[in-house]
């Protein structure tokens, strides 16, 4: 939660008193995923790595599922996060 809204233990109950449960959870959801989002990203690019390091093919795996897209863009900062949180509550 600290790392969600960027402050310290000891400022938890003021930031508790200050925002809506619902503004507590969406905040914790947006942070956990974009963390989740970047650890995938680093491990696809990990993977890349490695198959051009050992020599892998060209071919795609057979993998079903998702591709990652990595032209959408990620909210990287508590200020964009706020941004939009405004936005939501406008609509």
């Amino acid at each position: 939660m600290c790392l969600a809204f960027n402050t310290y233990p000891s400022n938890v109950e003021e930031l508790l008193w200050t925002r809506t449960y619902k503004d507590v959870t969406v905040m914790l959801r947006l942070f956990l995923g974009q963390k989740q989002a970047d650890y995938c990203q680093q491990y696809e690019i990990f993977a890349l790595t490695v198959k051009g390091i050992f020599g892998g093919s060209d071919e795609e795996p057979s993998q079903k599922g998702n591709k990652i897209d990595y032209t959408n863009p990620v909210i990287t900062s508590p200020a964009e996060l706020e941004a939009f949180l405004g936005r939501l509550k406008q609509r």
